[in-house]
């Protein structure tokens, strides 16, 4: 939730129910999912996933880069900004927990992460 409200974004951010986050992300059965997305006009969103061993968070880990991947390209040509907003996003495995955060604010957002995971 501090990712999502901690944060300056250009987009406003809405959560998505679980069905949604299915449809953009191949997640390994069985991990939990928070996702905060915006209308598309922008690649900005969050997302929080837990799972329920370092392993299964390791598969989530690729299933989130192979999305990031996708956004990336698609958003190449027609908004390259947000492409490069894409490339520079926060991606991060703690334990059973994958963090993702595609905002202006990397640093802020490292931070949020890592005062969660202390």
């Amino acid at each position: 939730k501090s990712l999502a409200t901690e944060i300056t974004y250009d987009d406003t951010l809405e959560e998505l129910d679980q069905d949604e986050i299915r449809m953009y992300m191949d997640l390994p059965e069985g991990v939990e999912a928070v996702v905060y997305m915006g209308s598309g006009s922008t690649a900005e969103e969050v997302g929080v996933f837990a799972a329920k061993d370092s392993e299964e968070a390791e598969d989530t880990l690729e299933s989130v880069q192979k999305y990031l991947d996708d956004q990336q390209a698609s958003f190449e040509d027609y908004k390259p900004e947000e492409a490069k907003r894409v490339g520079s996003s926060v991606l991060e495995q703690k334990g059973n927990y994958v963090i993702l955060c595609v905002s202006g604010d990397s640093d802020t957002a490292m931070k949020i992460i890592e005062k969660a995971f202390q």
